[in-house]
């Protein structure tokens, strides 16, 4: 019984120690890519608020309570590794958060976004 307790404490401590990821896809025929994928990075404000780009789906890298190893550069390369996965072509940074009183991670909100074939030819 103890052990099984301190077994359940332990995988409860190491999961609450990862960065929680909220990805919510608006197309289910995407073709997933290698979590190092090339991959277009717009920063906030790059693009109009208007642009014509698909949006597939957004994506939300936070903070779950525990976090551990969550700056900025660690964020970002979850952030890159799941929008490939996830088969988009480009993510826009609509929204980031530096740590501060609430959080002591950096936060950070995206669009997912797949070219279309003449698009991916501009790029």
């Amino acid at each position: 019984m103890k052990t099984r307790f301190s077994l359940g404490l332990a995988t409860l401590l190491v999961l609450s120690c990862a960065p929680g990821v909220q990805l919510t896809r608006h197309s289910e025929a995407l073709v997933a890519k290698p979590p190092d994928c090339e991959l277009d990075v717009y920063e906030p404000g790059l693009l109009p608020a208007d642009h014509s780009l698909p949006v597939v789906g957004d994506i939300y890298i936070r903070d779950t309570g525990f976090t551990v190893n969550c700056g900025k550069t660690r964020m970002r390369q979850l952030l890159y590794q799941r929008a490939c996965e996830a088969g988009a072509d480009a993510v826009e940074i609509y929204r980031e958060s530096a740590p501060d009183l609430w959080s002591s991670c950096y936060r950070v909100r995206a669009r997912l976004i797949k070219y279309s074939d003449e698009e991916k030819a501009e790029h």
